[in-house]
């Protein structure tokens, strides 16, 4: 069965975003006092679940994937954390809220970037409260109007607020990791590092006196295929770790680093190096490849640290727990496919999409090829003039392949939830590419090659699964870095390998592409 038909969605998107852009706060009378200024989420139901039950589970699931990855007895000063879906970026956003688990703050700033406003002031949301799916969080209108003091760099606008995501997504986990949190939300939609410099020293100079954890939102690398946005976002990273707020300014506007929210990154960084704090800490770094599957266009996020009070050291895997196996690449998949085979399942591919786009319902088809027919998984991408325009796919055959592929290609075009459903006047500029994985098959640990097994690790109702190029993308060189990495994906502690009740099997895969077979 198909989501709702493209009419229906294009309706849903715009009452939707309609809804969101024209978001008020609600009023709310107090007990023997004033009326309650509360601001309403704007993206509950979108970028994370507007469910508290929901919202409440998937939070529960990232805390169970993640680990205190630093050893320090000093305090957690500020994090860096992404601002995507939760679905893709919320593991990373977990790694760094757990270091600060159960601590009290005094105050938590949180501080974001625009992503539809500019401006030359940062704007601070002077309401009583911000209200998410978790209840409400009280924010310090003292504070607030302190810094509204400074009228050269700080302004009170909520419009920033209510058509922005990266600041709101911050605040479920600052309900869930810390005690009683009180907030202090700023939105930095200034490019002028002069200027920067100048709010950095109004936040701390009005701050100082008080226990803060300072929070900055951000993604990085975005829209790039695997490869290039790691090392897109490794060289961003290396920047941010010289910890000079000016020089990764300069390189951010030369496109050469890459911060959507540089603005809040340079904020902190300024507020950092007034205080003293120790940092920056690179926690943990992914990309939506890794957590939704598709690698040929994603968006990279980390999870950074600055402390106070002691030195820190991250955890970092012992040399005595690698292998030694190095990264091989082989090209002898036992599961094979013709040129006509393939050929075939790109023709239905196109086919299945044009057909559903034409009828709402999925096209009735018979193989000519018998290998065909047999259990196969598949993932289908679209891409348009080279971007990415859709991908789904299954890790699993639990159908016949030419089935996975007729309705994998379909969901890629009209239920990616990334993107509103490809038009019949779009096929013509869509090429597709088919990616095969082989049945699974069990592995032992001694006979896992880096560079060419995927791999699914399960234990009970716990799985996780990497695609064969993961550990190089990724830069593990060893066998014990990648089933490390791969006990976490599947929500247990980094040595559930070593343990005797895993499952592990492997598979390849094969990836072949319209234009290597088919002239449109």
């Amino acid at each position: 069965m198909y989501k709702l038909d493209i009419f229906k969605r294009i309706l849903i998107f715009i009452l939707s975003f309609i809804i969101c852009c024209s978001s008020k706060p609600e009023s709310k009378q107090k007990k023997g006092e004033e009326m309650k200024e509360i601001f309403s989420p704007v993206v509950a139901g979108s970028f994370y679940p507007a469910s508290q039950t929901e919202l409440k589970g998937m939070l529960d699931k990232f805390d169970k994937q993640v680990k205190k990855t630093v050893e320090n007895k000093g305090e957690v000063f500020g994090l860096i954390s992404p601002h995507a879906g939760y679905i893709y970026s919320g593991r990373t956003a977990a790694y760094g809220f757990k270091l600060a688990e159960g601590r009290k703050y005094d105050l938590i700033v949180v501080m974001a970037p625009s992503h539809r406003m500019r401006g030359h002031k940062a704007a601070v949301l002077n309401y009583d409260t911000y209200k998410t799916p978790l209840g409400e969080l009280p924010i310090d209108r003292e504070a607030a109007s302190e810094l509204l003091k400074d009228t050269k760099n700080f302004i009170s606008e909520p419009g920033y607020f209510k058509v922005e995501h990266s600041l709101e997504v911050q605040l479920p986990f600052v309900q869930y990791y810390l005690k009683d949190p009180k907030i202090l939300p700023i939105i930095v939609p200034v490019y002028d590092k002069k200027a920067l410099r100048e709010i950095a020293t109004s936040v701390y100079n009005s701050l100082k006196k008080k226990n803060v954890l300072y929070i900055a939102s951000s993604d990085m690398s975005h829209y790039k295929p695997y490869d290039e946005n790691n090392a897109v976002d490794e060289y961003s990273l290396s920047v941010l770790k010289k910890n000079d707020p000016d020089t990764l300014f300069d390189e951010e506007m030369q496109e050469k680093t890459q911060f959507c929210g540089i603005a809040p990154i340079v904020v902190l960084m300024n507020i950092a190096r007034l205080a003293g704090a120790d940092g920056p800490y690179v926690v943990f770094h992914e990309n939506s490849g890794d957590t939704a599957g598709d690698k040929s266009a994603v968006v990279g996020y980390g999870s950074v640290a600055y402390f106070k009070g002691s030195k820190s050291k991250l955890k970092e895997l012992k040399e005595s727990e690698s292998g030694g196996v190095k990264i091989e690449k082989e090209g002898n998949v036992k599961y094979t496919l013709t040129d006509e085979e393939k050929k075939e399942l790109l023709t239905l591919a196109r086919n299945s999409v044009e057909y559903y786009l034409k009828n709402k319902k999925e096209m009735d088809y018979r193989p000519k090829s018998d290998k065909l027919k047999e259990k196969g998984a598949a993932f289908v991408t679209l891409k348009k003039h080279g971007d990415l325009r859709g991908c789904i796919g299954h890790i699993m055959a639990f159908e016949p392949l030419y089935k996975s592929v007729l309705s994998n290609a379909v969901n890629a075009a009209v239920n990616d939830p990334r993107f509103m459903p490809v038009e019949m006047s779009e096929l013509k500029d869509i090429e597709i590419e088919i990616s095969v994985l082989t049945p699974l098959e069990p592995i032992k640990k001694e006979d896992i090659v880096l560079g060419r097994d995927g791999l699914v690790l399960t234990r009970g109702f716990n799985k996780g699964v990497f695609l064969p190029q993961v550990p190089e993308e990724a830069g593990w060189k060893t066998v014990d870095e990648y089933l490390a990495h791969l006990c976490l994906k599947a929500g247990l502690n980094m040595d559930c390998y070593k343990k005797g009740d895993i499952k592990l099997e492997k598979f390849e895969a094969i990836v072949f592409h319209e234009s290597d077979f088919i002239k449109k």
